[in-house]
This record gives C-alpha cells, sequence and structure tokens, in this order.
C-alpha cells in the first residue's frame, strides 16, 4: 500500500517535472527564435537608417559649398541632427559608432552579424552594425535584451505559477484519493479553494459540462463579478457571446482531443464585463481529474494594458517607418494617418496645417477606415476651418500639447459634435505636428467607442509629431539649401526616360516602360537577362563588363556617377544614340546598379535643324544687313542719277535732230536708265521698295513670261509647262513676279547653254501641315501656290548652294551678269511672305522651288482705265525745293524750259517762311523728301493747312517713312521716286495744275 502510493507520487512529480522541463525549452526555443526576428528587425533598421544618412550626406556634399571637413565628421553632424528619429519600441536606439569600437566590444568582425554588446549603463543589449560603403565607421541598432526576454520570463512565470498549482491540486487530490478517503475531502477542497482564492491572476475553474465551481477574489475584479453571481453559471457567460462563440469551439475542440495532447493551452478570447464593456484576455487551460470526473483550471490575464503598448509601440514604429520611406510630407501625410489609425483600431485621422496668410488651421487631408462611413462627418471637416483656442484642432493648436476627449459628442467647445453623433463617433484626441515652438499643424483622430484618456498615448504621440515636425523642417531645409531640389527631381524623373536596375553579374531586375518602348523588349521578357546580351552593342561590351568588374573589386570607377554618351541596341537590332548614367548601391553584401538611360536620337535630329536654323539666321542677316546698306545709298545715288539723267534728257531736247552729240547723249541716257533699273533691283532685294501688291492669278503671268522665255531660249534647249488653272490667288505684285520668272529663266538657260536641255515649268498649289519642313523655313500652317523651275544643266555644287542668294555673287563670266538676279527674286518671294528652296545635284540638274501664300479674297476683275498723254508744256509759278543744289538747278532749267515760272529753295524752312508771306504767289509744290532740319512730308503738312487742297508732288530717292500710298493718304497730288524723268515730272505737274483750276470757283 505504501509503495503503492509513493510510486504514485513518483511518477506524478517526474512527469510534473519533465512538463515543466519542456515548458521551459519551448519557452527557451521561442526565445531565441525571438532574438532572430529581433535581429533582422535591426539589421532592416539600421541599414535603412544608414542609406538615408547617405543620402543626405551626398546631397550635401553636391549641392553645398565644398569645405575641408572629414566625411565621418560630417555624417556624425548629419545623424545628430536626427536625434530624434533614433529611438524605436521602449529601449531601441540606432548609434552612429566605429568598426573598431563594434570589434573590440563582440570580438567579431564580420558586417551585419548581431553580437551582445554593454552600453554605458552597463546592460546587455542586442546590436546589429552596418558599416558605410569604403568607410571604418556605420550606424549600429541597438535593443535592450531584457525587452526581449521580459515577455518569456513573464509567461514563464505564468506558467510555471500555473503548473506548480496544477502539481499542488493534483497532490492533495492524489493524497487525499489514495490515503484520507471521502472523510477528508470538504477540509481538502476548502484549503484547494483558498489557495486558489488567494491567487494574484484571474482564477476560475469549471466542471466537465462548463458549470463554474470556483471564482476567485482577482476573477472578481477583473469581470466585476461576485463569486456568487457566476458559481453555478456557464463558464461561456464571461465571453462575448455571438452566434458561433470561440470559446465554445475551443472547449469542444478541447474535450476531444483529451488531456494529452492539449494540456496547458494558452487562448486570447474578447472577454466582457458585468457592466457590457469588452476587453482581451489571456486564457491558460489545464484539465486535472479529480475522482473520476474531469475538473478545468484557467488562468486569466486582462491583455487590455498590453495591447495597448503594443499599439502604442506599432504606431510610433509605423510613423518612424513611414517617414524614413517617404520623400515628401505629401506622400507621408495619409500613410502616417492610416498607420497611427490602423495601429490603435480608431476610425478617422485628420491632418490640419496652418494657414500663415489667415491665420488658421485648414483641413487638408483625410483618412477614414471604410471610404462609405463617416462620410458626412469628413464632407463637414473639410469645409471647416479653426482659429486657435476653438474646437479640438484650435485648443491643441493653442495649448502646443496633446488634448483628448472622451466624448466629442458632450464637448461644449467641440462645433462639429452633432454631426460627429449622428456618424457614432466619440473618443478623439489631436496632437501638435511642431518644431521647437513651432507649431506647422494638428492632427486629430476619431473612434466610435467612448476611452478614457491614454496618457502614454498621448506621450508617445507627441514625440510623433516632433518627428513629423522635424521631417517638415528637414525637407524644408533641403529644399531651401539646394535652391529648387523638387523641380530637379522633376526633371531628372522626365529627362531621363529609361531606368534599368540590374545586379553585378549584369542580370536585369527592374525594366520601366520607357525602357520597353526605347528599346523593343517587353518587361516579361528582359527580366532575368543578361543586359549585356540584350540592348548593349558588341563594340561596347567588353569595356562595360571590365568596368563594371572593376568597380565591385576596388569601387573605382570612371562611369559611375557621370553621363556618358554611346550607342544603344534594338531588339530589331538596329542601333541608336543614347545618354547614360548609372549609380550604385550596396545591399546585403552584393551591388545593385541603377541605369538611367535617355534616347539622343530625337536630340541630334533637333540639333541638325537648329544648326540649319543658324545656318538660315545667318544667311537672313547677312541679307538684312546688306539690304540696309542699299536702302542707306540709295537716296544719294538716286540724287546723282536725277542730274544725270535730268540734265541729259534736257540737252537732247534743246539740241538739234541733225547734231552729232544728239546720239552721245542718247547713250548717256541708256546708261541712265541701266542705273536707275540696278537701283531699283537693289531696293526689291532690301525689300524697301514698297510697290503695288494686288490680288491675281498666277497663271496668266507665268503663261506670259513662259512664251517670252521660249522666244528667247535657243533651239537646243525645250520648255515644258504644266499650269493648274484650279489654283488660288495670290496677294502679289505682278510686275515682280514677272521680273521672278524671267530670272530664273535666265538662270536655267544659262546653266543649259553649252549642252542643251529641257527647262520644266509647273504652277500647282499644297497645303503645308504641322511638321512639314517647310515650317523651318519661315512658313506657317496654311495653302501655297508653289512655282517650280527645273532644268537639266550641270548643277551646283553644295558650297556654292550656300551663296547663290548673296548679292553680287555669281559665277558668270566678267561682263555676263550682276548677281543681283537671285538676290532680287529672293527679296521678292521673303518680302511677299513666301520662300524659295533650291535642290541640286552636281552634274545632273537644278530644281528651284517658289512658295507664295494662298489670298482668301478674290481678284478686282473691273476694267481699265487708260491715260493718254498730254503736252509736257505749260505755265504758272512752281516752287521747287531741293537741299542738292544740283538737282534744285536741273528743276529750275528743266520746269523753265516746259514754260512754268520757277522759284528755287534749298532749305525747307526757308521755302515755307516764303510761302507764309505770300501762298497766292506759287500754284504748285515740288519737293524732296529726306532734307536736313525738315522733311519734305513736314513741309507739305504745314502748306496744306495753310491752303487747304494745295497740289503738292513729294519727290525721293529713298526714305523709310514715305512711300506712294502714305503720300495718297495725306492728300499729296503724286508721290515720284528718283531719279525723276522729265516726261514723268511734266506730267505730274500738269495734272496738279488741271486739278487745282478744276476746285477754283468760277
Amino acid at each position: 500500500m505504501i509503495a503503492s502510493w509513493l510510486k504514485s507520487r513518483r511518477i506524478f512529480f517526474v512527469l510534473a517535472s519533465l512538463l515543466m522541463a519542456a515548458t521551459g525549452l519551448l519557452l527557451y526555443w521561442l526565445y531565441l527564435g525571438s532574438i532572430e526576428r529581433e535581429r533582422v528587425r535591426l539589421l532592416d533598421l539600421a541599414l535603412v537608417h544608414a542609406q538615408q544618412l547617405e543620402i543626405i550626406s551626398t546631397i550635401e556634399e553636391r549641392d553645398a559649398p565644398r569645405v575641408e571637413v572629414q566625411r565621418a565628421d560630417r555624417m556624425k553632424g548629419i545623424f545628430d541632427a536626427q536625434s530624434e528619429f533614433h529611438r524605436f519600441g521602449e529601449t531601441g536606439r540606432i548609434i552612429f559608432v566605429s568598426r573598431e569600437h563594434i570589434l573590440v566590444q563582440s570580438n567579431t568582425s564580420g558586417q551585419e552579424k548581431p553580437t551582445l554588446l554593454s552600453d554605458e549603463q552597463g546592460r546587455t543589449v542586442l546590436a546589429v552594425y552596418v558599416p558605410f560603403v569604403g568607410e571604418s565607421f556605420g550606424v549600429a541598432a541597438t535593443l535592450d535584451l531584457q525587452e526581449i526576454r521580459l515577455p518569456y520570463l513573464q509567461s514563464g512565470v505564468g506558467i510555471g505559477l500555473m503548473q506548480l498549482l496544477a502539481m499542488l491540486l493534483g497532490g492533495i487530490f492524489i493524497f487525499f484519493r489514495k490515503d484520507s478517503g471521502p472523510q477528508n475531502i470538504p477540509d481538502d477542497e476548502a484549503t484547494s479553494r483558498a489557495i486558489v482564492a488567494s491567487a494574484g491572476e484571474g482564477i476560475v475553474t469549471f466542471n466537465e459540462y462548463s458549470t463554474i465551481e470556483t471564482f476567485n477574489e482577482a476573477a472578481e475584479s477583473l469581470f466585476l463579478y461576485h463569486k456568487d453571481e457566476m458559481i453555478g453559471k456557464p463558464f461561456q457567460t464571461l465571453f462575448v457571446s455571438s452566434d458561433h462563440n470561440p470559446c465554445d469551439t475551443f472547449l469542444l475542440t478541447y474535450r476531444s482531443q483529451g488531456t494529452t495532447k492539449m494540456a496547458a493551452v494558452v487562448k486570447k478570447f474578447q472577454a466582457q464585463r458585468k457592466d457590457g464593456t469588452v476587453f482581451p484576455l489571456t486564457l491558460t487551460l489545464t484539465e486535472s481529474p479529480l475522482w473520476g470526473h474531469r475538473l478545468f483550471t484557467v488562468l486569466l490575464r486582462d491583455m487590455t494594458e498590453q495591447e495597448m503598448a503594443e499599439r502604442r509601440l506599432a504606431a510610433q514604429y509605423a510613423v518612424a517607418q513611414v517617414l524614413a520611406e517617404c520623400s515628401t510630407i505629401q506622400d507621408a501625410t495619409p500613410e502616417i494617418l492610416r498607420a497611427v489609425c490602423e495601429s490603435i483600431g480608431w476610425q478617422v485621422g485628420i491632418l490640419w496645417q496652418v494657414d500663415q496668410e489667415s491665420p488658421v488651421l485648414r483641413c487638408v487631408e483625410v483618412w477614414q477606415a471604410s471610404p462609405d462611413r463617416f462620410s458626412r462627418f469628413v464632407n463637414l471637416t473639410q469645409q471647416m476651418s479653426f482659429a486657435k483656442g476653438v474646437g479640438l484642432p484650435g485648443r491643441t493648436w493653442a495649448e502646443g500639447q496633446p488634448v483628448w476627449i472622451t466624448d466629442a459628442v458632450q464637448d461644449s467647445n467641440f462645433p462639429r459634435a452633432p454631426m460627429a453623433s449622428e456618424e457614432g463617433l466619440h473618443a478623439a484626441f489631436a496632437f501638435p505636428i511642431q518644431l521647437g515652438p513651432a507649431i506647422f499643424g494638428v492632427m486629430e483622430f476619431f473612434s466610435r467607442e467612448i476611452q478614457e484618456p491614454d496618457q502614454a498615448l498621448l506621450h508617445q504621440m507627441l514625440s510623433v509629431g516632433r518627428q513629423i515636425g522635424q521631417f517638415m523642417e528637414r525637407k524644408s531645409t533641403e529644399i531651401a539649401l539646394r535652391e529648387g531640389e523638387e523641380q530637379t527631381r522633376m526633371v531628372l524623373d522626365t529627362a531621363l526616360d529609361a531606368v534599368v536596375i540590374f545586379k553585378e553579374t549584369g542580370h536585369i531586375l527592374s525594366w520601366n516602360s520607357q525602357a520597353e518602348r526605347m528599346f523593343g523588349w517587353s518587361r516579361e521578357e528582359i527580366i532575368g537577362q543578361s543586359l549585356v546580351d540584350t540592348v548593349i552593342p558588341p563594340s561596347y561590351r567588353e569595356g562595360y563588363l571590365e568596368g563594371v568588374q572593376q568597380y565591385v573589386r576596388t569601387g573605382l570607377s570612371e562611369v559611375l556617377n557621370h553621363r556618358t554618351e554611346l550607342s544603344g541596341l534594338h531588339r530589331d537590332g538596329h542601333e541608336f544614340p543614347l545618354e547614360f548614367s548609372m549609380t550604385a548601391v550596396r545591399s546585403k553584401g552584393t551591388f545593385l546598379f541603377s541605369g538611367f538611360v535617355r534616347d539622343l536620337t530625337e536630340r541630334r535630329q533637333t540639333e541638325e535643324a537648329l544648326r540649319k536654323s543658324e545656318e538660315q539666321l545667318r544667311q537672313a542677316q547677312k541679307m538684312e544687313a546688306i539690304g540696309t546698306l542699299a536702302g542707306g545709298i540709295a537716296h544719294d545715288f538716286n540724287n546723282i542719277l536725277s542730274s544725270i539723267i535730268g540734265y541729259t534728257e534736257l540737252a537732247m531736247a534743246q539740241s538739234s535732230g541733225t547734231s552729232g552729240v544728239v546720239p552721245r547723249l542718247r547713250e548717256v541716257l541708256k546708261a541712265g536708265y541701266r542705273a536707275k533699273k540696278l537701283v531699283r533691283q537693289i531696293l526689291t532685294f532690301s525689300r524697301q521698295d514698297e510697290s503695288g501688291k494686288k490680288v491675281l492669278f498666277l497663271q496668266s503671268i507665268v503663261e506670259e513670261a513662259s512664251n517670252l522665255l521660249r522666244a528667247s531660249l535657243p533651239s537646243t534647249i525645250s520648255l515644258e509647262v504644266d499650269l493648274d488653272a484650279t489654283t488660288s490667288p495670290v496677294l502679289a505684285d505682278a510686275t515682280q513676279i514677272h521680273q521672278v520668272v524671267m530670272n530664273l529663266g535666265a538662270n536655267a538657260e544659262y546653266a543649259m547653254r553649252e549642252s542643251g536641255g529641257t527647262l520644266f515649268v509647273k504652277l500647282d498649289q499644297i497645303r503645308v501641315n504641322e511638321g512639314n519642313s517647310l515650317l523651318q523655313d519661315g512658313l506657317t500652317i496654311g495653302s501655297y501656290i508653289r512655282l517650280t523651275f527645273s532644268d537639266s544643266g550641270k548643277g551646283i555644287s553644295p558650297n556654292i548652294q550656300k551663296r547663290i542668294f548673296d548679292p553680287f555673287f555669281t559665277t558668270k563670266a566678267v561682263g555676263e551678269g550682276t548677281g543681283m538676279g537671285l538676290s532680287v527674286i529672293h527679296g521678292v518671294i521673303t518680302s511677299h511672305g513666301g520662300t524659295i528652296q533650291v535642290e541640286s545635284h552636281e552634274g545632273e540638274n537644278t530644281t528651284f522651288f517658289v512658295y507664295l501664300p494662298c489670298s482668301t479674297s478674290m481678284p478686282n476683275m473691273g476694267a481699265t482705265v487708260s491715260v493718254t498723254r498730254g503736252s509736257c508744256f505749260g505755265q504758272g509759278t512752281v516752287m521747287f525745293v531741293d537741299d542738292e543744289l544740283s538737282i534744285a538747278r536741273w528743276g529750275k532749267d528743266t520746269l523753265e524750259a516746259l514754260g512754268y515760272r520757277v522759284i528755287v529753295f534749298t532749305n525747307a524752312a526757308d521755302a515755307l517762311e516764303a510761302f507764309e508771306k505770300n501762298s497766292d504767289h506759287y500754284d504748285v509744290l515740288v519737293t524732296d523728301q529726306t532734307m536736313p532740319g525738315m522733311t519734305g512730308e513736314l513741309l507739305a503738312q504745314h502748306v496744306m493747312r495753310l491752303r487747304p487742297n494745295f497740289p503738292v508732288i513729294l519727290c525721293s530717292g529713298f526714305s523709310y517713312t514715305m512711300n506712294e500710298r502714305k503720300a495718297e493718304e495725306m492728300g499729296l497730288q503724286a508721290y515720284l521716286t528718283k531719279p525723276v524723268l522729265m516726261d514723268d515730272m511734266a506730267r505730274a505737274i500738269q495734272a496738279a495744275l488741271q486739278k487745282k483750276m478744276s476746285r477754283s470757283p468760277v
């Protein structure tokens, strides 16, 4: 009997010890797994901080003035400036440390491996060290080992207490069942109940029918029930009731699997107190058979505070992770609101930003757990603004501290209370986003439940607000220091068309859509393939491989972080120019390379077009300079010609027809006419000769000029004409267009004079649309008449083509041309708003294309009026004004020879004074335009002001301000271009006197 008794107790205690040992080993195994998980987390945090620090350091080194500062000191300064970001969890820290310090502390040399160190307070910490590339220093993430151990120690103590209690109860049951008999049960049960009642954790026992038999004082405090209320009630009463009660399912599963498989099971449930509040708890279940019956003992622990602490830590860690991953506050804000709400289980998050101009708080971002819930409250919030002290955001702004509202519906200083009540929102808190005393904004959060203030959460959120403020300040400072970093980043994002990420082995990891379009490979096809074998031409492959291998070995590269122009290989096999830049980052012991590629094809085409435009601009500037020079000398040259032609005509008129001098004078006059025509060509070239332009059809003009050409061409040259009769009219000067056709025909005849050939003339209409190369020659989108002259001559060499439109440039022999033909044509065409192009192949042919814009008006088909020439002689007094003495003498001699009385003035002011004294003495005024002191235009205005409708004839060799149309608008009788022929002068004066007589009263 005694042996059996001892044996049963020995077996019981051996099994209990084995269970405790197994539990300890299990906890230790879980503890080691936790160490590994924390190591991974520390490694990630250290890598994030190291990469962020390297990026900021690189930006400062690039944008800041170059100062001789050690890299370690610079990075240490940056690290210290971000001290608010260097803590996580309860004891986690990020530290700046040298490799030697880590080696001395840990006696290990491996990078990114965990080690145990002693901090300055003598605590043992878990540390992971990550060095900077090529440096002897880095950052380390540390965590107090006690923070990792504590949950397992607490669990071990709790489970150990439970097991000890189970051993105690089991021993009591075995003792009394074996030895004492049923008569001692009441005393032993009382003892057991006393032990249970005195336990610090909530302990409840129930039988196999789930009926509660024991309910200790800790359980009473936990559930707010008295034990008398619960004993005899189902154990499931303590949990949240539902159709599928998880506690029922758990108990059924436990009972079906027996005691050997599920002893000391820990589960987590949502419990419900007597007042209806719901809270989380852990349930540790142990079964002990008693007198042939199943007795269940549960150890209950309230997890509310632990969950709240975990949520607070999760929220703080989530915000830190968002700030580490986001580059701008705009990107970080919605993620921060989401992270905080999801971490603490709240439903609405709002960001208010200070409007410095008002100043008020305005809503800039809202996050809600469900898009369909709280929409009216969110819409109302987005429309509101708060001053200091008004509402929850305004109170937080004014106090500079977190504010908690247990129930916003009942708060007197909450303007949105009615809407919050309708939407079912109650608890609310807010914290400021600040840096020192400055507050940038407020973050506000809402819950559907009424909740008492959580001071620990408010304290952590105050720290989060400071982190966000430092993040905003740092980003603002970076923008200010780099003077437009955001714009530079935008340029980089849009200018570098293709982004490729690949490993040091050359295998492609990332391939964006721009790269797909540029190289012709889809993302699915190219991922995993070798960059060298797919997009790098064979001529560059060897150099690329050597450069990458050299960088991996030495960390040195001539290409890294530099833009290089080379060729890319398209999938179809053709090569194209591109610009390539590459950066490298070391991640987990290997290098990753980022390649940024820009297609240079369009740029090369643009550069070629720009070069062509610059050549055209230089040509236009040269033509304009020569035109200005031509216009400048035209006046003086015409004055000289006026004297030569005028006196020659006068001498011929006064000589007898039998005199031998007349033929000689006729040759002088002929030379003067040629000089006059040459000056007119020069003015036409310079676009200063404003001839009359009319709306007309070019077919008749080209046809008439072609007939003249056909008559003048030798028999060895044939002329073919193709004129489209349906073309639109143009606004043009018929005489000048006729001259263009004749000059182009003459040039073609000269090119085919020796070998003969065919001259082809074509007139048609085209449309210039967007993208047409003619737009680069100064044309605009629209319809144009195209006149084509193509000859089969010897062609023009490329070096001569660049100069053919230069004035006085000619390849003809001396005496065969002046070099003004094509320059005059160029001036005429450009003055009409068109352009001229030449295509020539040396030794083959030459084609000229003339483009003139179509007119939307139709030609005036009215009848023309013929004017018969009257007698050149007349009578009357002429005031003749010209500052050139020779022309003044010519005018006097010529007009007196025609019978007029002439009074000459060489000064406009003297002429006006004489006119003012005796205006009735004069019948007509003939004046030069360009004179010192007073122009002819001004003199004419004074004269006509004194005597309205007084006939004035204005003469000019050249003027920038006066032309025939303006003279007509002023009411002048005539506008004559120097040199003036005697016959033209006589007819103009005769017409002026006749007009004056017709206006005189009878």
